[in-house]
């Protein structure tokens, strides 16, 4: 699986102490994307479903929830599925972020990207539109985005969590600062939204 980092514990995109997986490869182009550097696939962050388990199994502490996010999570939808039934193993709060919209996904015709859905605990579907992006929604990067909650268990959990709005967090991360969690827009007051519609 093509994965770029994994963090431990990030506080900023979900409740409780989290284990975080950003994943390769995106084929969306949101304009003001988060991570573009996270759109191309890359063969040289090519890391096994055993190194990836034996990386999450090192952390000797409690992990409240993972979160998966990308690039797109769905373009690798089988070790996807893999990755999140070791984690049900550790914690029943399995949150994927994904550009796709429900249908989209459906209409992906792969049964690994189905039974991911059906697994998560929590799913915030859509694409980024920047001049959606209200700058306070927690969570929710712009407003097209939907949260879907697939376990009334935890929704007390999530909805207290967002009532504390966004939250920004700075990694040190192979000779890297990276701030992770939902971002304001950058574009400038008046500025219009570019939609970059490459390959």
């Amino acid at each position: 699986m093509q994965i770029d980092r994994l963090l431990y514990p990030v506080h900023s995109l979900g409740p409780g102490d989290r284990l975080a997986i950003w994943i390769r490869g995106c084929k969306k182009r949101c304009f003001n994307c988060a991570n573009p550097e996270l759109q191309l696939f890359n063969p040289n962050s090519e890391v096994s479903m055993t190194v990836i388990k034996e990386m999450i199994s090192k952390i000797d502490k409690k992990i409240d929830g993972i979160t998966i996010t990308g690039g797109e999570p769905f373009c690798q939808a089988k070790d996807l599925f893999e990755i999140i039934t070791f984690m049900l193993e550790i914690t029943d709060d399995i949150l994927i972020f994904t550009g796709y919209s429900k249908k989209e996904i459906y209409d992906l015709n792969n049964d690994y990207a189905i039974k991911c859905i059906e697994k998560a605990t929590v799913v915030i579907y859509g694409e980024y539109v920047d001049e959606l992006n209200d700058n306070h929604t927690p969570l929710i990067a712009s407003s097209n985005q939907v949260i879907e909650f697939h376990n009334p268990k935890i929704n007390n959990k999530y909805i207290n969590y967002m009532n504390n709005g966004r939250i920004i967090e700075n990694f040190y991360y192979n000779d890297n600062l990276i701030s992770v969690g939902i971002h304001n827009s950058r574009r400038k007051k008046g500025e219009n939204t570019k939609v970059d519609k490459r390959n």
